[in-house]
């Protein structure tokens, strides 16, 4: 639009210079005629020498104020040209003022909080979109971890009813004497205390993951680094299943097998081989991590060097 409007202002000028050559061209042409006209006049016999020289000048008047008006005519046409011209101009930056104000206000938008969603007394905190800040190459990593968070909402959640089926369920006739009072109660309500687990598993290893592949953040890449390893020594810590820790691993199985027979076999074993699970693909996610860490420390320093190189 810019460009069209440098047309029509050129376009403008072109036009009134020419028509002032124009009109100059036109009042010599009468200033001639005139000339000639009064010249011819004077030569013209006596008794019509008058109304002849009158007349002449009468004509050499009107091809004058012709010319003039043909000037004004040329030069109003130039304005308008001109004016359009500027319309034109307004109008594309107007356009492009409208099209800034909406980038503006969609960027806004983007970075408004949108996960969690509101719920009760929850209200967004973060801006959450997988398509949207991270690269197409790391968007199947991103996902699999955010699918692993919701992974761990699942384990807590199964590993608390675990620990409640087992305090509820009662003992078989050969159960030997349990030693330091009702372990499985209080089991159970340490398993409860490991709901602090959803929020920390976001703020310790999905969200700096998350922010490191989207922002290439040495520091976001090694607090995700932190809390994969954190979650690794939490998971080995519930396989390990210490009885009164909330943790149903094999220390809990064994001891749900002998006070409460085969049940307490089947959801320590379950919830045994879930805690596994999370633990390899963090194990994974571990050197996947790494690979991405080093991928984009040397984009970083080829960038540099090629700043330094068009800097010299």
């Amino acid at each position: 639009m810019a460009q069209a409007s440098s047309g029509f202002m050129a376009q403008a000028e072109k036009a009134k210079a020419e028509a002032q050559q124009k009109a100059l061209e036109v009042d010599a042409k009468a200033a001639e005629k005139a000339a000639q006209l009064k010249a011819e006049a004077e030569k013209a016999v006596v008794p019509q020498a008058g109304a002849a020289k009158e007349e002449t000048l009468q004509r050499a008047q009107e091809v004058k104020v012709a010319g003039r008006e043909a000037l004004a005519r040329v030069d109003a046409q130039a304005r308008y040209v001109q004016l359009k011209a500027r319309e034109q101009e307004l109008l594309s930056k107007e356009t492009d003022l409208a099209r800034r104000e909406l980038e503006f206000g969609l960027e806004l938008k983007k970075g408004e909080p949108n996960w969690p969603r509101k719920f009760c007394c929850i209200s967004p905190m973060v801006h959450h979109d997988i398509l949207g800040d991270i690269r197409s190459e790391r968007v199947g990593f991103i996902r699999a971890m955010y699918a692993n968070y919701w992974y761990t909402i699942f384990l807590i959640f199964a590993n608390i009813i675990a620990a409640l089926i087992i305090m509820i369920v009662p003992k078989v006739a050969d159960a030997p004497e349990q030693k330091g009072g009702e372990k499985f109660t209080q089991h159970f309500g340490t398993s409860i205390v490991h709901l602090l687990g959803v929020p920390f598993a976001f703020i310790i290893w999905y969200w700096p993951i998350y922010k490191a592949c989207k922002t290439c953040s040495p520091g976001q890449y090694i607090m995700g680094f932190i809390g994969s390893t954190l979650a690794v020594a939490y998971d080995a810590f519930c396989v390990v299943g210490l009885v009164g820790y909330g943790g149903c691993g094999f220390g809990f199985m064994g001891e749900a097998k002998a006070q409460k027979g085969d049940i307490g076999l089947y959801c320590g074993l379950i919830i045994t081989i879930l805690y596994l699970l999370q633990a390899v693909f963090f194990i994974w996610a571990f050197y996947k991590l790494i690979r991405l860490f080093k991928q984009d420390k040397a984009s970083i320093r080829k960038a540099q060097t090629e700043l330094v190189a068009g800097a010299f």
